[in-house]
C-alpha cells in the first residue's frame, strides 16, 4: 500500500480529526480495489503542486497506470499541510485476458515558460507488455501528457521500430521545451 511519507506512528497518534480524514486519502490503493502496488515516481511543480506516478495490479489481473494529484498549502508550521487533490488513471491493461499489462513508469515536469500556478505540463512514460511474439515478449513505450494539471492525459506511443522495449527516463528540456525520452530495447537487429 502506498502511504505519504509523512505518516508515520507519531503522526498518526499527534495530529487532528481533520489530518485523520486526510491521511484516509492517502491510502491510495486500497481505493482501487486491486492487490498491490508498485514503482511509485514524484515530481514536483510550481505553487506546492506535486505528483505521484504509480501503478496497481492484481497479478494475472489488472494493472492500472495511475497519476495522484497533490498539494503543499505551506500555510501553517504546526500541521500537516499537504493535500490530496484526486487521482487520474492514465491506462488500463487486462493482463489475463490478452497479456496487456504496465510497467516501468518514469515521470517529469515540463515549464511553458508562462508565469503562473499552472505554467507547466506533466509527462508520464511506461512500457506496456502486450504479450507474446513467437516465443519474445512484445511491447511498446507510451508517454502520457497532461496540460490541464493532472486531470486527464493524452497518451502517444513512442517506439514504433522496436517490438521488444522496456524500461523509460523521460526528462525535458528547461529552455527548448523539448522531451526527451530513453529505453531499452531488446531488438536483435
Amino acid at each position: 500500500t502506498l502511504y505519504s511519507t509523512t505518516l508515520s506512528k507519531n503522526y498518526k497518534d499527534s495530529q487532528s480529526q481533520a489530518d485523520h480524514a486526510n491521511a484516509k486519502h492517502l491510502r491510495l490503493s486500497q481505493q482501487i480495489n486491486l492487490q498491490g502496488a508498485s514503482d511509485p515516481v514524484v515530481v514536483s511543480a510550481p505553487c506546492g503542486k506535486f505528483f505521484l506516478s504509480w501503478l496497481a495490479f492484481t497479478r494475472g489481473g489488472e494493472s492500472r497506470l495511475l497519476v495522484s494529484r497533490f498539494t503543499d498549502a505551506n500555510d501553517s508550521d504546526q500541521r500537516h499541510t499537504i493535500r490530496y487533490d484526486g487521482t487520474t488513471v492514465v491506462e488500463i491493461g487486462q493482463n489475463a485476458a490478452n497479456g496487456h499489462f504496465l510497467d516501468k513508469p518514469d515521470a517529469t515536469i515540463e515549464l511553458t515558460g508562462s508565469s503562473g500556478c499552472d505554467a507547466f505540463a506533466v509527462h508520464v512514460s511506461y512500457t506496456t507488455f502486450v504479450g507474446q511474439g513467437g516465443n519474445k515478449f512484445t511491447s511498446k513505450v507510451t508517454v502520457a501528457s497532461s496540460t490541464n494539471g493532472g486531470l486527464t492525459f493524452t497518451p502517444a506511443k513512442v517506439d514504433d521500430s522496436y517490438t521488444q522495449s522496456q524500461g523509460t527516463a523521460l526528462v525535458a528540456h528547461p529552455t527548448n521545451r523539448q522531451l526527451h525520452v530513453f529505453w531499452r530495447s531488446f531488438n536483435p537487429n
